[in-house]
């Protein structure tokens, strides 16, 4: 584990990013302390956005209560009640937690790729599976022997504990057939026994060659599909969401309410877990029931320190002996499938009717009462209005859905189904342009004093607009769905001249569009499938001048080519974020060089498909991903007309705590001389728009020794102007 990250993890108190949330009961009150330590992310780190308050398991160890959401993971520190959260950003291996254990000495992290870690007070250890990069679940752990045998949707894998390597794998178990889908592993009476959805293989443990298929045996339980598995009174029994089973095949019954959906034992007595419902039994019989009062859904427990600690959906940990609740604060209560920037705020959305708004830094967490599927944002006329692929369009600060049945709306349903279909929304030139997918008019705008207009292009994949951008002046830039033909529309608003880009017309390398940009310069960036193409000019106009697009060329070879581009942004230094399949990847500002890269190995990125990104005032760059919402700060920030804001910071600077100074509040054009007291000239850089950073070394790459070091400014005729001291301890 590298150094950064073992700093990171060493006491794990991420107090900065999140905050402790404690509420009790008393005399039907709730009293609540709330204690938010929320301070600016720097340069160069991460964050991560999940739903960490999802909670699908719960685990105890080590006088901590861990809890694993679909994403992500946060212990609470019995020790002094505080909440740390776990994820890839400060060394976990992965953040799709499928399965946690403990072998007394390291908490046991599996995932969702076949990953796992060992996670100790000291180092993560981590073992991978899954080879060949395939799907690959891991869904529980046992331990015999100092053996871990580790249960998976690829059969079962047994790992010696001591170093970490694997010693078998049981996956064949007949000539034709392979185990399939194994839930749990049950030891017992020097026989081992694996659990599947409805087969239970077993074979001796001992004296016998366990991946020679001739070793083992099955049974199977018809009519159901089984959850888990547990022992209890020297038998192993299995379950399924309304029935206990012994290895026989025998019912037994509890009497009990509800579907089950777990069942664990602690202290001689079994816990039976109902989505509502905690049981108690034993001997079989059912001793005590303890129900929900609050209308939470529970997922899991453990029961610790005689307390039920509950996995909650959405509400976080909860102690039932204390009537309290233990979460993360500060995050968003859905995992994102879209994110949108509209005003400087960032609106996250699932295909439901809930959202969540990142405002100051804080996630505020929403829902709509009738309304879903959004696919844009756009203020006008003092309303928010959010588009939907389904339900047409919300004006949220009157309160109301327009759609083909609104008089006067000329919104028409999509011809291939009965919904109307808004998939794009722009305020610009006093109006609010809309986007009528499937119709055949699909540009509408709609204005106070004029009312609706419709706008008609032709037939075709014409019909199916998915985005739409203006550049300012005079033209449109709308994005045709590919499924449908694909391509781009140009069009001018003040003349209803219309062009369309596609393959046939030479303008694109395919008509497989995925995102549109205007950069600083005017210049159009447009990502497909097979790569990034760019036109000199966002005018209509441009194309009366030239016959083909561009591509970007280093002066040896064009690049970014033979990828998919899923997504741009540009920056205050007019840099190209773009969103891959394969990551990352920053352009320069002049469009011709690959400034960096961000990926699964070179960053907490987990997976390499990048769906969106946003970019804000503040620098901080959001990329959505397949395994969730990441934001990066960059030492961007907003252009300025004077150097009265500029910014050094942090100032002083500990050499062994930073790596970076970010200077901010720039103009557009900049260059910065670094000299030590005694005016040797450390370094210059040269930077365009609001902010950028020193890395702290000279120009020889050679860090800088402790000392005060003074900032100046160069004009063009190459005068100094100092603006600034810095202190490097």
């Amino acid at each position: 584990m590298s150094n950064i990250n073992q700093m990171l993890f060493l006491r794990l108190k991420f107090i900065f990013l999140v905050s402790f949330f404690y509420c009790f009961l008393n005399n039907d009150k709730i009293y609540s302390q709330n204690f938010l330590f929320n301070s600016t992310i720097q340069t160069g780190l991460w964050r991560t956005h999940f739903n960490y308050n999802d909670i699908k398991l719960v685990h105890a160890f080590d006088n901590k209560i861990y809890a694993s959401a679909s994403k992500g993971l946060y212990f609470l520190d019995l020790e002094d009640n505080s909440i740390n959260i776990l994820s890839s950003i400060n060394g976990l291996s992965d953040n799709l937690v499928t399965a946690l254990y403990d072998d007394g000495n390291a908490l046991i992290i599996g995932y969702s790729s076949g990953k796992i870690d060992f996670l100790s007070d000291s180092d993560i250890i981590t073992l991978n599976l899954n080879f060949d990069n395939t799907y690959f679940k891991i869904n529980s752990f046992n331990i015999h022997l100092n053996k871990l045998y580790i249960s998976s949707n690829q059969g079962v894998y047994v790992v010696d504990l001591n170093n970490k390597k694997i010693l078998e794998h049981y996956s064949k178990v007949s000539y034709e057939s392979s185990i399939s889908n194994i839930i749990s592993v049950e030891i017992l009476a020097d026989s081992i026994y694996l659990v599947s959805e409805n087969i239970i293989y077993f074979a001796p443990l001992n004296g016998k060659n366990l991946l020679d298929f001739n070793s083992w045996n099955s049974y199977e339980i018809s009519g159901t599909q089984l959850l888990g598995s547990y022992i209890y009174m020297g038998k192993i029994n299995t379950y399924s969401s309304s029935l206990v089973y012994d290895l026989s095949g025998n019912i037994l019954d509890f009497n009990i309410e509800g579907l089950i959906k777990k069942i664990k034992v602690f202290d001689g007595e079994l816990k039976l877990l109902t989505e509502n419902d905690l049981y108690i039994i034993k001997n079989n019989n059912v001793l005590s029931q303890t129900s929900s009062s609050n209308n939470f859904t529970i997922n899991d427990f453990v029961y610790f320190r005689n307390d039920f600690w509950i996995g909650l959906e959405n509400d976080g940990l909860y102690s039932l002996s204390l009537k309290s609740y233990f979460n993360v604060y500060n995050a968003p209560n859905i995992n994102f499938s879209k994110i949108i920037k509209n005003s400087n705020l960032l609106y996250g959305f699932n295909n439901n009717k809930n959202y969540s708004i990142l405002l100051d830094d804080v996630w505020k967490n929403k829902n709509f009462n009738d309304f879903k599927n959004i696919t844009s944002i756009s203020e006008y006329n003092n309303s928010l209005f959010f588009g939907s692929k389904t339900l047409g369009l919300f004006d949220q600060n009157n309160n109301i859905i327009i759609d083909k049945t609104t008089e006067n709306s000329l919104l028409k349903k999509n011809i291939n189904t009965d919904s109307t279909s808004v998939t794009g929304l722009i305020s610009v030139l006093d109006k609010l342009w809309i986007l009528n997918y499937g119709t055949t008019y699909p540009l509408i705008s709609y204005t106070i004093f004029d009312g609706w207009e419709e706008y008609e292009f032709d037939v075709g994949s014409y019909m199916y607009p998915v985005d739409i951008i203006f550049n300012n002046s005079e033209t449109f830039w709308i994005s045709l769905d590919k499924n449908f033909g694909g391509g781009i529309i140009l069009f001018n608003p003040y003349s209803n001249e219309f062009k369309k880009l596609n393959m046939t017309s030479n303008f694109l390398p395919n008509n497989s569009v995925n995102t549109v940009v205007i950069d600083k310069n005017d210049i159009v960036w447009v990502g497909t499938d097979d790569g990034l193409i760019y036109f000199p000019s966002s005018s209509i106009e441009v194309f009366n001048n030239i016959n083909s697009y561009f591509k970007p060329n280093n002066e040896n070879e064009n690049i970014l080519q033979n990828i998919k581009i899923n997504s741009i942004i540009v920056d205050e230094s007019n840099k190209k974020w773009i969103g891959t399949n394969e990551g990352i990847i920053v352009l320069s500002s002049e469009g011709n060089k690959i400034e960096y890269e961000f990926n699964s190995k070179n960053s907490p990125l987990i997976s390499n498909k990048v769906k969106n990104i946003l970019s804000f005032q503040n620098g901080e760059i959001f990329f959505l991903t397949n395994d969730g919402l990441f934001s990066y700060k960059s030492d961007n920030s907003t252009t300025q007309n004077s150097y009265n804001s500029f910014k050094a910071f942090p100032n002083p600077v500990n050499l062994k705590d930073h790596d970076l100074i970010t200077f901010s509040g720039l103009v557009k054009s900049n260059r910065i001389k670094i000299t030590s007291l005694s005016g040797k000239e450390i370094i210059t850089l040269s930077a365009i728009g609001g902010g950028t950073s020193w890395d702290l070394n000279d120009y020889l790459g050679i860090r800088v020794q402790r000392g005060i070091y003074m900032i100046f400014l160069l004009s063009d005729d190459q005068s100094n102007k100092l603006i600034s001291k810095i202190l490097i301890k």
